[in-house]
């Protein structure tokens, strides 16, 4: 009888998790100005900023 008990509790535990809604999940990310200088011809720390967030986006963007 408890192993019954504990059998529908868990389905019911599972099927209002499943149920809840989706949280959006933000990142933080330290990168060095080293790298970020990297990024481009003209060492540029905030053109490198803008190109490594675009090519994060365009590659992990939707996972």
């Amino acid at each position: 009888m408890k192993k019954l008990f504990l059998c529908i509790l868990c389905l019911l535990m599972c099927s209002v998790c499943a149920a809840a809604p989706a949280k959006k999940v933000v990142l933080w990310y330290q990168v060095p100005e080293v790298v970020l200088e990297a990024q481009n011809l003209e060492n540029d720390v905030e053109k490198g900023k803008t190109e490594f967030e675009a090519f994060l986006m365009a590659n992990y963007g939707k996972r």
